[in-house]
C-alpha cells in the first residue's frame, strides 16, 4: 500500500546480472552472506546491490509444517525487512525512502572479508540494526538522469559527445559540500571532466549536477548497456557513498511516435526489441494513445529481389518461413 517500504532479494543467479524488482528505484535490494561474512556463492551481486544479510542455513517453517534450515537471498531479506520495520517504529514520521536509506547507510562495510572478485559488489555491507537507528549521515541518491545527444535524435551513437546532468536528493541528515565523481565501467564510454562539487543539502533537498560530458567510442558495439558509477564524498571526508546509472549504446531499435500511434521497430520486428539490461528499457512497443502494448510479436518480411526475401521473423529461431519446394 501507499507508504510501504519495499525490500527485495537480489536472487540466486551466482552472477552480476541485474535483477528485478531489486534494481528498481525506491527498493532496498538484499544479497546473501555466508556464516563467515563473505558473499554467498549462490548470491547475485553487482554495483546496484544495496546491502547484504546472513542467508545461509536459516531456520524457517516449511509448507507442510515443521522447521528446516534453508539458504538463499530470500532468507536474508526478511531480516532486513524486520530492521526496516524497527526503524519505522522508532521513526514513524520517516517516509519509505528515508527508512530505506537509514538501513542502507547503517550497513557495516565488510569489504576486507570478501574475495577479490566480489569486492564492491554487495552494496554498503552487512545490515546493522543499531546503526540504522543511531547513525547520523546524509544519503545522496540520483533521482533522474538527463542526456542530451549531439543530433537530438534520442539515440546514443558511436562518436557522439553527450551532455549529462544528474538530479540528486539528500534523503537523510543535512550534508556539507560533496564531491560528485562520475566514472565509466565501459571501455566504450569516456567521462570528460567528471568531478563536480555540490553545495550543502538539507534533509529532503535536491540539486542538479550539470556540466558533465561523455564521449562514445567510434567502435561502440550495437545495443550494449554501459554502466556509469557515481561516487559521493564530502569534502571533510566524513561521508562516502555511491550510485550509478546505465546507458544503452547504439540501440538496435528506434521508436516512432506520430499523433496517437507509437511503434518501436527493431531489426525488422515491430513493437519489440531485445532487452539487454533490467535497468535499460527496450523501446515503447506498439501502442495507441499510450495504452497498453497492443502487439506481442510482429515482423516485416520484405522481398528484395526475385529470389530473395528479408525475413526478420523470430531471429535466432529455425528459419522455415521460406524454403524451396519442388514443382
Amino acid at each position: 500500500g501507499k507508504g510501504a517500504v519495499l525490500v527485495a532479494a537480489v536472487g540466486n543467479t551466482e552472477d552480476d546480472n541485474v535483477t528485478l524488482p531489486g534494481a528498481y528505484p525506491h527498493v532496498l535490494s538484499v544479497a546473501s552472506l555466508d556464516p563467515l561474512g563473505r558473499l554467498s556463492t549462490f548470491s547475485t551481486r553487482g554495483w546496484w546491490v544495496d546491502l547484504a544479510a546472513p542467508g545461509e542455513q536459516i531456520l524457517g517453517p516449511t509448507a507442510g509444517g515443521g522447521l528446516e534450515l534453508r539458504s538463499g537471498t530470500s532468507f536474508a531479506t526478511p531480516l532486513v525487512a524486520s530492521i526496516c520495520a524497527l526503524v519505522r517504529t522508532h521513526m514513524p514520521e520517516a517516509g519509505p525512502d528515508a527508512v530505506i536509506e537509514r538501513v542502507r547507510m547503517g550497513a557495516l562495510s565488510i569489504e576486507d572479508l570478501q574475495l577479490p572478485w566480489n569486492r564492491g559488489l554487495l552494496g554498503r555491507g552487512r545490515v546493522d540494526a543499531f546503526a540504522a537507528l543511531t547513525k547520523v549521515t546524509p544519503a545522496l541518491r540520483i533521482t533522474s538522469v538527463h542526456i542530451q545527444d549531439e543530433d537530438a535524435d534520442g539515440a546514443i551513437e558511436p562518436g557522439e559527445v553527450l551532455g549529462v546532468s544528474l538530479d540528486v536528493t539528500n534523503h537523510l541528515d543535512p550534508s556539507g559540500p560533496v564531491e560528485v565523481d562520475v566514472r565509466s565501467d565501459s571501455p566504450h564510454v569516456t567521462v570528460l571532466g567528471g568531478t563536480r562539487i555540490l553545495s550543502s543539502l538539507d534533509t529532503g533537498a535536491s540539486a542538479s549536477v550539470g556540466g558533465l560530458a561523455l564521449r562514445i567510442a567510434e567502435d561502440a558495439p550495437l545495443h550494449e548497456a554501459a554502466v556509469l558509477r557515481v561516487d559521493f564524498r564530502s569534502t571533510d571526508g566524513a561521508y562516502e557513498d555511491r550510485d550509478g546509472f546505465d546507458l544503452l549504446l547504439s540501440p538496435s531499435y528506434v521508436t516512432h511516435e506520430s499523433n496517437p500511434l507509437l511503434a518501436t521497430v527493431a531489426l525488422g520486428r515491430v513493437g519489440h526489441s531485445a532487452q539487454v539490461s533490467a535497468m535499460v528499457g527496450d523501446g515503447g512497443g506498439f501502442r495507441y494513445r499510450r495504452t497498453a502494448d497492443l502487439l506481442a510479436d510482429a515482423c516485416l518480411m520484405v522481398g528484395i529481389s526475385e529470389s530473395q526475401v528479408s525475413d526478420a521473423a523470430r531471429p535466432g529461431a529455425a528459419a522455415g518461413d521460406f524454403r524451396a519446394v519442388n514443382g
